[in-house]
């Protein structure tokens, strides 16, 4: 076989079946090796056309893309509302600005993480927070009976109660539940 043109296309030549051919420029070096190795003179071949008209690339519309971008910028902004929301610790002053906690909450419990930590939080036996913390996290919990923090190890964390900074006493690297009771109430 010395034009090496496998034998499918060979019989969709001499059939002249253009539709099972290859696209592209196959077809044409076919047509050519075969005249080569008969010895056929060339045909002639039309030469390419220059397109005056840019060539419309297939896609979406130019409007489509920005309602796109536009609907995923605000997707992004309500995200990030929403992180503030749940932690609004996270901007100074915010939790002042959204007024006091629970009415007569007397147990406050600050948690101040020093690196990547979970971290679960129950106030009056509602968990409250139960995730991973990034290492500038810090936070108030506010109950009325008891706070509850539960630690893979306190040496992670700082900790004040109603504003007085807390040393666990023991190994610090072992996993912790420290418990805020209130203590004036008369049950």
């Amino acid at each position: 076989m010395r034009t090496r043109i496998p034998l499918v296309h060979l019989a969709a030549l001499e059939e002249d079946r253009q539709a099972d051919l290859p696209a592209g420029p196959y077809a044409d070096r076919y047509t050519q090796m075969l005249e080569e190795v008969y010895g056929l003179p060339p045909e002639p071949r039309p030469e390419p056309v220059e397109l005056t008209h840019p060539v419309r690339r297939a896609g979406l519309p130019l409007h489509t893309v920005r309602v796109l971008a536009a609907v995923s910028v605000l997707g992004l902004a309500a995200a990030m509302v929403l992180q503030v929301w749940a932690q609004p610790s996270l901007v100074p002053g915010l939790e002042e600005a959204l007024g006091p906690g629970l009415e007569g909450a007397d147990q406050r419990v600050t948690i101040e993480t020093q690196r990547n930590v979970h971290l679960t939080v129950r106030v009056d036996g509602v968990v409250v927070h139960d995730r991973e913390t990034a290492g500038s996290f810090k936070k108030t919990f506010e109950g009325r009976d008891e706070v509850s923090v539960s630690v893979p190890a306190t040496e992670a964390v700082k900790v004040w109660y109603n504003g007085d900074k807390i040393v666990p006493l023991g190994r610090r690297s072992t996993p912790r539940t420290l418990r805020f009771v209130d203590d004036e109430s008369g049950t």
